[in-house]
């Protein structure tokens, strides 16, 4: 018989939850005491970071911040993935038409009717390739600092 998780959650056992259950994450907050992270908890940090995440400020920066003012136990890396991936995919759905436009003109070109829709598309793809060079550089180059912050 499986055993409860410490929250006294019947529905969870002892074996591992899944990823995307976190009644039964144990997190350690500050002063050595721990608290779990509630559903609740992480619906709220869901909010957030779906209504953070468009504003020009760090991604991650909600999800570490709003814990800290709202007495929220600290998200694991997990869930910290889990909010991101949730992202892209919401934006990947949002720009589908785009995303496929871009593919098409980059490997099918001949679909399309007029050259400059598709001189068009592969010059976004170029641009946005580019703008996401200083981005990659300065995770490659920080990430030993922002890792010691935390």
């Amino acid at each position: 018989m499986p055993q409860p998780c410490a929250a006294g959650n019947l529905s969870c056992s002892r074996r591992r939850p899944p990823p995307w259950y976190a009644g039964c994450r144990r997190v350690r907050q500050g002063k050595g005491t721990e608290k779990d992270l509630t559903v609740l908890d992480a619906l709220i940090l869901g909010v957030v970071q779906g209504l953070t995440e468009f504003l020009p400020v760090s991604s991650s920066g909600p999800l570490v911040l709003v814990p800290e003012f709202f007495n929220i136990p600290a998200p694991t890396l997990a869930f910290d993935v889990l909010v991101h991936v949730a992202t892209l995919l919401a934006v990947l759905g949002y720009f589908i038409r785009d995303v496929g436009k871009i593919v098409l003109a980059l490997v099918a070109p001949g679909r399309f009717r007029d050259r400059r829709e598709v001189k068009y598309w592969r010059r976004l793809f170029v641009w946005l390739v580019i703008g996401s060079v200083p981005a990659a550089v300065a995770g490659f180059a920080l990430s030993d600092f922002f890792e010691g912050l935390f």
